[in-house]
């Protein structure tokens, strides 16, 4: 007699995407690779006010209009969600939560069901206020404890998450894990001219480009002190939006060797972006808005890395980060201590052409993998299964 939770292999795996918002880029990749290897997949979702990645060409079932940051007035939407979502579990093999709020809400659907799906709880960053000290940083792991003790699968989009946060954090209530990292769909330009080759590194000046969300004060500084002491050895390439008081007009405007080109498009203007500049400066900024550390930027993999290793561009990132341990490991670039502003300074003024042909060299070695999706859809598939 089979049992009624088996799943056939050769059959379609129903999967329930559960999201709090239905444009983020990364709930869609995650939709297109597991429906490219076969899965059936239909998506709840939460209505928001603002924009987080392209709009989504599909049908889904809204689970009504969640306001940003309001997260007392959530809770009431959340438990009318509960009905809504435990009808479309009757149907589904797989209840797929993006992030805590949804893995909550599949928790409680999915009390009393007799043919429970499995559920999969998808952490695509920690949350700062779960890394404090205090009540209420105690009161989120507590909640976080309690989901995880119910869920089948814990995937993540960077193996620090589980290292550094999860297991210590958790301990045997950690279910299975999977890293599936958040990889992004990259092309190159139709013009095949690399326009800052290896030989023209060795000419100066070196490019570094620094490029995305800007909000590290720290980086500025020191890229600012780079250039003055560097008199023409260094250019600054600034492209994307400045936060946390960064105006990145004036900045560009204090300096004859720093420039500013604006917000860009994802990926139209990669191609053109990293192909004129020498090296990517990667670092996860070092203070947050209330000058504490940010410990969860240090364990999060960034889209700068993926991008510059696609672009055979070296980095220079943060010792203490994820991306500066496998920059390291890999040989693909500098590792500094942004604490120590003098130390990085001098180990940037060091660099060479000679040295950045070696980095490149060293990242034409790389396996795909390591910037670009392989398998890790099929074997995320094959565990839904």
């Amino acid at each position: 007699m089979s049992n009624e939770n088996d799943v056939d292999p050769e059959a379609s795996v129903r999967i329930l995407f559960l999201q709090p918002v239905k444009s983020h880029v990364r709930f869609q990749r995650r939709l297109e690779k597991l429906e490219e290897q076969g899965a059936d997949v239909e998506i709840l979702s939460f209505d928001r006010d603002y924009y987080v990645g392209r709009e989504m060409d599909r049908d889904y079932v809204s689970l009504g209009r969640l306001e940003h940051g309001h997260y007392l007035k959530r809770i009431p939407l959340l438990l009318r969600a509960v009905y809504t979502i435990r009808k479309h579990l009757q149907s589904c093999d797989v209840a797929y939560a993006f992030g805590l709020d949804m893995a909550l809400v599949a928790c409680l659907a999915r009390t009393g069901i007799r043919r429970r799906p499995k559920l999969v709880y998808e952490v695509g960053d920690i949350v700062e206020v779960f890394l404090r000290t205090g009540f209420i940083a105690r009161a989120w792991r507590i909640l976080e404890g309690l989901v995880l003790s119910r869920v089948d699968l814990l995937v993540t989009t960077s193996e620090a998450f589980i290292r550094e946060y999860f297991q210590p954090v958790h301990g045997r209530r950690v279910p299975k894990t999977l890293v599936v990292e958040n990889k992004p769909k990259l092309v190159r330009s139709t013009d095949s001219a690399d326009v800052r080759s290896v030989n023209t590194v060795a000419e100066g000046p070196l490019r570094i480009g620094w490029f995305g969300l800007l909000r590290c004060a720290r980086s500025m500084e020191i890229l600012s002190e780079l250039v003055r002491r560097g008199e023409g050895r260094f250019e600054l390439v600034l492209r994307g939006i400045g936060m946390a008081g960064l105006n990145l007009e004036e900045w560009a405007e204090s300096s004859e060797y720093i420039s500013f080109g604006g917000p860009y498009v994802v990926p139209a203007d990669l191609p053109k972006m990293y192909e004129d500049v020498d090296l990517v400066w990667g670092c996860f900024p070092l203070l947050g808005p209330d000058q504490s550390e940010m410990r969860s930027g240090t364990m999060a993999r960034t889209n700068r890395f993926y991008e510059a290793c696609f672009f055979r561009r070296p980095l220079i990132n943060r010792s203490d980060s994820e991306d500066g341990r496998v920059i390291e490991m890999n040989d693909i670039g500098l590792c500094v201590e942004l604490r120590n502003q003098e130390e990085t300074v001098e180990r940037l003024l060091s660099i060479s052409g000679e040295q950045i042909k070696t980095w490149r060299a060293a990242i034409d070695q790389l396996p795909a993998g390591v910037y670009s999706y392989t398998d890790e859809h099929e074997r995320l598939l094959r565990e839904l299964q």
